[in-house]
């Protein structure tokens, strides 16, 4: 059933004026302050309609020739067929676009609005008669599917499982987002998916052992995987620590405990360090050493980092890298990784990477 939101409009008194050179820039900055607000808590972007922006802007001009604040009765005749919910948002009187959209994010009904179940929306901001007129058209509709939305798919298929996506797989994940489903949401999808996993074991394969996986044994750790016996970073930790691992890194344990520095933490293990973990060897095993030093902060922060450099294509902030390796401390990598890439930057930047979806 089609719905249709209307809230009581805003009005400031005394009235502010804004210059009629500057009306477009503050609708532009609404537009960007909505679809910010939008991505704080897991929406997807609203899509620039300029059949809803003309909507908006009659009415503004109506309310302005009326000197009259109200919502216009005819909105839903006059924006395109075929919507499936539908709202208005109207103020006067706010001095830019900023302290609009303030005011209607301080509202819970015209904040319900800017955070609806939307796909598109229209913006006006009018300076007339000595006050300043602001209206949003807000329309859903079913599986309209937004560049952004078709960009955020094409990254994830880039990004985490490493190839091209096909017309078909781009189509069935970006109408996912399109009919609300979140961008973290589609995000954890993708690294729970059988097709990573197999990726991330063959990296294993090749990255701790130095060859291809056979194929039994590939599909073994799969099966593992999907019955949860171990969590998808587990494989690298137990090639690690597999006697094969133990022949290519040299034979012996002074030169398993060295290797296990250099690929966690990309560094050489220092004189002082090394007697600790051969006493740990020596009474738990090397799955220890190799537990032990994964789940230190140390090798946290490296791969936190090393999933910005991927992801997000940046060095992370020294508050972001704490906060993350605290985070895959307590509930692993994965955590992690799928809210990374599904986050507002990583959505803006495969916004850039792809900016015709």
């Amino acid at each position: 059933m089609a719905g249709i939101v209307l809230s009581v409009g805003l009005a400031l008194v005394p009235a502010v004026t804004a210059s009629a050179s500057d009306s477009t820039a503050q609708a532009d900055s609404i537009y960007g302050l909505v679809n910010a607000a939008r991505a704080q808590t897991g929406l997807q972007p609203l899509i620039h309609n300029l059949a809803l922006e003309q909507v908006a802007q009659a009415w503004a001009a109506q309310m302005a020739a009326s000197n009259t604040m109200s919502h216009n009765p005819s909105m839903t005749s006059q924006i395109p067929s075929g919507w499936t919910t539908a709202g208005e948002n109207v103020a006067r009187g706010q001095a830019d676009g900023l302290s609009v959209h303030n005011a209607w994010m301080n509202s819970p009904g015209h904040r319900a609005n800017i955070l609806g179940n939307y796909t598109d929306i229209g913006i006006a901001f009018l300076s007339s008669g000595g006050t300043t007129w602001s209206v949003e058209v807000f329309a859903g509709y079913a599986n309209h599917v937004s560049p952004q939305a078709t960009a955020f798919v094409k990254s994830l298929y880039a990004d985490v499982l490493g190839r091209s996506a096909g017309a078909p797989e781009i189509e069935s994940w970006s109408r996912q987002l399109a009919s609300g489903v979140s961008a973290t949401t589609v995000a954890s999808g993708f690294v729970g998916s059988d097709e990573y996993r197999l990726g991330r074991i063959m990296n294993a394969y090749r990255s701790s052992l130095g060859r291809e996986g056979e194929t039994t044994g590939v599909f073994n750790w799969l099966d593992l995987m999907k019955r949860g016996v171990v969590d998808t970073d587990d494989v690298d930790k137990y090639f690690m620590a597999s006697d094969e691992y133990l022949l290519r890194s040299g034979g012996t344990l002074d030169s398993f405990i060295a290797s296990m520095y250099a690929q966690q933490l990309g560094r050489q293990i220092s004189s002082s360090e090394m007697p600790f973990w051969q006493r740990i060897a020596g009474a738990y095993g090397r799955l220890a050493v190799v537990d032990g030093i994964w789940h230190s902060v140390e090798a946290a922060r490296s791969r936190v980092t090393l999933m910005y450099s991927a992801y997000l294509g940046r060095t992370p902030d020294e508050a972001g890298v704490a906060s993350w390796a605290n985070i895959a401390l307590a509930g692993g990598d994965a955590a992690v990784r799928w809210q990374i890439i599904g986050s507002a930057e990583y959505w803006n930047r495969s916004s850039a990477r792809f900016p015709t979806g």
